[in-house]
């Protein structure tokens, strides 16, 4: 009841602004006008879902002080099966509204930079853009499927904006990019310079597709990048043309980019660690002749896990997951092979495992070379890993087969 009264309240006060003037005026007037509808801009934080940065959309009345944000990226970690859902690409997100006070105080606390950019919008164009966000807000409506790349809360602030803008006779002009074209996996990497678990993530799950390059509208997924081409778009009218983004503001100082608090151990100093114990393990097999088989063991039930994760993505609705390379050596089917490794190893005999997992440790490693997918250092370092034990365990089985002919001969 109170939430329905607030939306009356809050129509009812922005809806005044409807005024039977002519588009020319409206445009002339524009500054004049008691509300300012503005694009907030919220810098990268520590946190592995703030890493990006935010957007939302706020509308102040400097008249009455009436001060809102409708903010796209609301969720609940807490709802039944969050991080199932969010695994196969099922989790949903909100519009919310809150006071600008209530909005800031994350950010406030955190120290992170926020930027407004006030829109040139008419009156008719404000009362639009604030009924359909209202009628977004409505319990039916406000939940949305989330999408990191095609649908988040940057995308549906752009949309919704340009929405309430184009028409017959107005339009929206956005300049083509003029910098440097990134694929997708490439200007995520600038948001987690830092934080090398978290790219690491990113980087094993992310297929082939987020090394395509981006267009200009597909990088506007990026809260900064939306906010760069804000800040040279124009509104074009049958009238002429008038900047997007009438003033510029620092709602927070703080930081522009997110700050890495993790001491723990870099994952390319881990698997420099897991690549010196193969070596080491390697040494030792050749001079006694014999393979340790709990070693393999530990490595196929690492593998065998990672790659169970490896194949929910490939299944899930994101659709950045689907076609990845790494699923060769990071695959399920280790788990699989486990029974056979073993049985097979007390009977110093070679099994299938070795002979598929030294196929694709080479494809892994051709694939990374010939630059079909960006694959990270940490898999290429694994993929060399794993073709030693293949290497190895075929030789030493070779040689035992080998002395065991020439004693029956």
């Amino acid at each position: 009841m109170r939430r329905s009264f607030l939306i009356i309240y809050i129509i009812l006060v922005f809806a005044g602004l409807a005024k039977a003037e002519s588009l020319t005026e409206r445009m002339e007037h524009i500054y004049e006008d008691s509300i300012e509808v503005g694009l907030l801009t919220c810098y990268p934080g520590s946190e592995v879902y703030s890493l990006y940065g935010h957007t939302a959309i706020r509308f102040h009345n400097i008249s009455t002080n009436e001060d809102w944000t409708f903010n796209y990226g609301v969720f609940n970690f807490k709802q039944k099966f969050f991080v199932l859902k969010f695994a196969f690409g099922k989790t949903d997100y909100e519009l919310g509204m809150f006071t600008m006070k209530a909005f800031l105080k994350e950010y406030k606390k955190e120290g992170r930079k926020v930027i407004e950019q006030v829109l040139n919008l008419t009156q008719e164009e404000k009362v639009t853009l604030f009924l359909a966000l209202c009628d977004n807000w409505r319990p039916e409506n406000c939940m949305y499927r989330y999408n990191f790349f095609k649908d988040n809360c940057t995308t549906r602030a752009r949309d919704i904006i340009l929405w309430a803008i184009n028409s017959d006779s107005t339009s929206i002009g956005i300049p083509e990019f003029d910098g440097k074209r990134l694929t997708w996996r490439e200007n995520i990497h600038i948001y987690t310079a830092g934080h090398e678990w978290e790219e690491l993530g990113n980087d094993l799950a992310l297929g082939q597709p987020t090394d395509n390059m981006m267009t200009d509208e597909e990088r506007q997924f990026l809260p900064l990048n939306l906010m760069g081409d804000f800040a040279n778009a124009t509104i074009k009218t049958t009238f002429g043309s008038v900047p997007l983004v009438a003033t510029t503001r620092l709602i927070l100082d703080g930081n522009e980019t997110s700050q890495s608090v993790n001491n723990a151990p870099t994952p390319l100093q881990c698997i420099a660690i897991l690549a010196l114990i193969v070596v080491i393990v390697f040494l030792i097999e050749i001079k006694k002749k014999k393979i340790i088989l709990p070693f393999d063991i530990l490595l196929l039930i690492i593998i065998g896990l990672a790659g169970i994760v490896m194949a929910v993505l490939a299944i899930s609705d994101h659709p950045a997951t689907f076609f990845n390379w790494q699923i060769l050596i990071l695959t399920p089917l280790a788990l699989v092979a486990m029974p056979f490794v073993i049985k097979n190893t007390k009977r110093n005999k070679s099994c299938w495992w070795d002979v598929y997992i030294g196929i694709a440790a080479v494809v892994t490693m051709l694939i990374a070379a010939l630059k079909i997918q960006d694959i990270p250092m940490f898999s290429i370092v694994l993929a060399a890993c794993l073709l030693t034990r293949c290497l190895v365990r075929i030789i030493i089985f070779s040689n035992f087969a080998a002395k065991l002919k020439d004693a029956n001969a």
